[in-house]
């Protein structure tokens, strides 16, 4: 006789056979029991990064004041210089890199190509677009409403949608209509920008360099609010993005809607990216990089790193940008400059290690 209950079979965690397995209800999740091991050290890589971040600046503090400001319990003085300037800088420092990245692994797995990122085919100009669009319109001059750079990136998408043929084309058509449209998309912007009002024009330039010192706190708000929906929803639906890594007519016999998958993707990740550039402008790099610096640090794995790859985008954009508030004394360098510096050395070296694995093989 049992008397176990059923609900207590299928709910909890449990390691089997190097697997982490995850049941809540009708609910499952199974994770590779390394994966889990580098998701933590990842989180706390970025834990102290933060950390580091809040104690750097004009005015050096210790860990244990910056805890202490945390709490609560530090001076006057310490809590404003935490909890009021640099902690919300620090938020949207992550907030635009887990945008930025989430967005440029879901690309890359829809096109199952490594250069398709936000900033090469055309989203990231779509949403400078509109912003600009905001600010030459509108009478706010702190960037518009925080919801008109993720309606310009769904524009752009959608251009490119149709131009490519659907969401799901050939990874080579996909990047090469992207990267039209965003030579296309940049010269407007360009166009535009020349014609902004003197009084924003400083403040337009700086963020279209990507920089977070304009980002406002309802824009931070909002973009966190849609983060918190989405990115959790791309880690529960890995199972249909691991699929789509496969050869198209195999992900179909094993019964993914392949077509419909693809267009729910490409349009989350546009819709990221979108709070990405919006909150942090027109940031290059993140979105390529930090996808491919998850992968190695993996290794193969049947599931999309989506956490490490998250984590390792808000790495990058929060090291730049305290780099860039400290690298030049009584001056800043938008954090798109740091990351532009970075972006040329990774980018060959991933094209070539690429091009020297199939001789290891």
């Amino acid at each position: 006789m049992n008397d176990t209950h059923p609900h207590l079979l299928t709910t909890g965690i449990r390691l089997q056979a190097g697997w982490l397995l995850l049941r809540a209800g009708g609910f499952s999740l199974r994770v590779r029991a390394r994966d889990s091991v580098l998701i933590g050290l990842c989180l706390l890589a970025l834990a102290a990064v933060a950390v580091a971040a809040l104690m750097v600046g004009d005015t050096m503090l210790g860990p244990g004041q910056v805890i202490d400001a945390l709490r609560g319990a530090a001076t006057r003085g310490q809590r404003l210089l935490v909890r009021d300037i640099r902690l919300p800088r620090v938020l949207a420092a992550g907030v635009t890199g887990i945008a930025l990245a989430t967005a440029g692994c879901l690309l890359q797995t829809v096109a199952r190509n490594r250069l398709a990122s936000p900033s090469f085919i055309g989203v990231n100009e779509g949403a400078m677009l509109a912003v600009i669009l905001a600010m030459t319109n509108l009478d706010n001059a702190t960037m518009g409403p925080w919801w008109v750079a993720p309606l310009g990136s769904a524009v752009a998408g959608c251009a490119m949608v149709v131009i490519a043929g659907r969401a799901g084309s050939a990874s080579v058509r996909v990047i090469v209509v992207g990267v039209a449209l965003a030579v296309l998309l940049r010269s407007v912007n360009e166009l535009m920008m020349s014609r902004v009002d003197l009084r924003h024009a400083s403040e337009l330039y700086a963020w279209s360099m990507g920089s977070l010192a304009t980002s406002a706190h309802p824009l931070r708000r909002g973009g966190l609010v849609v983060l918190l929906a989405l990115v959790p929803l791309a880690v529960l639906v890995n199972r249909p993005l691991s699929l789509m890594r496969l050869h198209s007519e195999t992900a179909i016999s094993l019964g993914l809607n392949l077509r419909l998958w693809q267009a729910l993707v490409f349009f989350a990740a546009v819709a990221l990216a979108g709070i990405g550039v919006g909150i942090g402008g027109p940031i290059v790099f993140i979105g390529l990089a930090a996808p491919i610096a998850a992968s190695r640090l993996i290794g193969w794995s049947p599931q999309i790193p989506i956490v490490p790859t998250a984590c390792i985008g808000a790495i990058l954009v929060i090291t730049c940008d305290t780099l860039g508030r400290i690298v030049v004394p009584g001056d800043e360098l938008p954090v798109g400059v740091l990351t532009s510096i970075m972006g040329g050395p990774v980018l060959l070296w991933v094209l070539l290690t690429d091009r020297r694995t199939p001789a290891r093989g």
